[in-house]
């Protein structure tokens, strides 16, 4: 939802920098209560592609060689889809996982949304836009560390246990 405007913190400090040699692909959610502001600046900007509710997240994340987003639970899409990130925690309850991930090698956490800048969001970005090496063993960890058959597992295990509770 990006309550907190994070999105245009970091097209603000993008534009500033003159960041015009990428391409960028701005995703919203659906309730994203800053849609217009958004849609407007990207509009503007011939380098910025903006997208609002899309049904093919995961075409587009594949088609991304780096991420910006909030440490919840799109971190675990990103590793199994091999899409290293930027993150910033939105949420209380995202700063431990975003400082894992970091620790771990697949993202690196610049802060929470009350304590990072857009300016620290684009230091990182471009740090790791210049650095293909690391953006290659940060994509080849998170892949390693979530192969997206978690749910399969888990459906295996509940199979297992009504079937074993039927038994009984």
């Amino acid at each position: 939802a990006d309550r907190t405007n994070e999105t245009m913190k970091f097209l603000r400090a993008l534009s500033a920098a003159g960041m015009d040699k990428y391409e960028y692909i701005v995703v919203i959610g659906r309730t994203n209560p800053h849609r217009e502001e958004i849609e407007d600046f990207c509009k503007a900007k011939s380098n910025l592609h903006f997208y609002r509710a899309v049904d093919d997240m995961a075409r587009l994340m594949v088609e991304t060689d780096l991420a910006v987003g909030a440490g919840g639970t799109s971190t675990w899409e990103r590793c199994c889809l091999g899409l290293p990130a930027v993150t910033v925690a939105v949420a209380e309850n995202q700063v431990e996982v975003a400082r894992l991930s970091e620790k771990a090698g697949f993202a690196v956490y610049v802060g929470t949304s009350d304590d990072t800048s857009g300016d620290r969001i684009l230091e990182a970005l471009e740090s790791l836009a210049n650095n293909p090496e690391k953006l290659y063993k940060m994509s080849i960890t998170g892949m390693k560390l979530v192969d997206g058959l978690g749910a399969a597992r888990v459906c295996d295990i509940l199979r297992e246990t009504v079937g074993a509770e039927k038994h009984t």
